[in-house]
């Protein structure tokens, strides 16, 4: 059985904690849902404290630790510091109203030193 990250899809941005510990950030995009591990791959830093306050009025998700910013339709990182790499997508189905974890996600690379 899949994991539930949300059991609506009625939210801009949310975060969902998979059963590992590891947090998810679920982000409404114009075509549907993505979902990235809730972690600035430069520093590994949290991107959300679990109220949205990642995602600014530019549309952007941003770092609070170095400024990085990331597009929510592909986790590219559009603007940080030298060698910001994208966000880790995590693999997901709709399923009716449902988000579910559609596999295993990747384990994260490490950050640059």
């Amino acid at each position: 059985m899949s994991q539930v990250l949300s059991d609506t899809l009625d939210f801009t941005i949310r975060v969902a904690r998979l059963a590992d510990d590891n947090e998810v950030i679920l982000l409404r995009v114009a075509d549907g849902v993505r979902a990235y591990l809730n972690r600035c791959p430069h520093a590994g830093a949290i991107l959300d404290l679990g109220d949205g306050s990642s995602l600014e009025d530019d549309g952007l998700l941003h770092c609070g630790l170095h400024g990085a910013e990331f597009s929510p339709e592909d986790g590219h990182c559009v603007a940080g510091p030298d060698g910001c790499r994208s966000l880790w997508p995590v693999p997901i189905r709709i399923e009716g109203d449902s988000v579910l974890l559609a596999g295993a996600p990747l384990p994260p690379p490490r950050a640059p030193r």
